[in-house]
């Protein structure tokens, strides 16, 4: 497993969930039809306790569980919160989804914020309007605008020296 402190995958239909691996957090975004992710300073956010983690463990050991038909978010869990012990008590374990694209792992948060929204950007802009190359530092001027203002928004609230 990979040691980078935030993975970002495209969740759903462009939709991205950040993982931070050392708060233990998943966190939501949403975009809108112009490709700007709308809700960088208040995105779905949630811990994964030790409740959650135990859960999953408890499921998987079910006769028939299959991760397919669980909560998506269970294979982000698996693969990037749980530690080895706690996978190895799992039943079974989840398989790789076509269509879960991996957007980056860094140990930079400004990193992983500034290439999500330019992956949402570059994979949610119609074409039919044209002019992306225009449109796109109007558009991810938002993007910037957030991580310039202040890290206290940042989902951990723990700003980080160096991003």
């Amino acid at each position: 497993m990979d040691s980078k402190r935030y993975v970002v995958h495209d969740f759903l239909i462009g939709s991205p969930i950040l993982v931070d691996r050392v708060d233990k957090t998943l966190t939501f975004y949403g975009h809108n039809i112009y490709g700007q992710i709308y809700n960088l300073a208040n995105p779905d956010h949630y811990e994964v306790s030790a409740k959650w983690i135990n859960s999953i463990i408890s499921r998987t050991n079910n006769p028939g569980y299959n991760f397919l038909n669980s909560p998506v978010v269970d294979r982000y869990v698996y693969q990037y919160l749980m530690t080895p012990e706690q996978q190895a008590r799992c039943g079974c374990k989840p398989e790789v989804h076509k269509g879960d694209e991996l957007i980056i792992m860094t140990d930079s948060y400004t990193e992983a914020i500034k290439k999500m929204c330019v992956w949402v950007f570059e994979n949610s802009y119609p074409d039919a309007w044209g002019d992306k190359d225009t449109e796109r530092s109007r558009l991810l001027r938002y993007c910037e605008n957030f991580l310039a203002d202040s890290f206290e928004m940042r989902p951990s609230r723990k700003p980080q020296a160096g991003n």
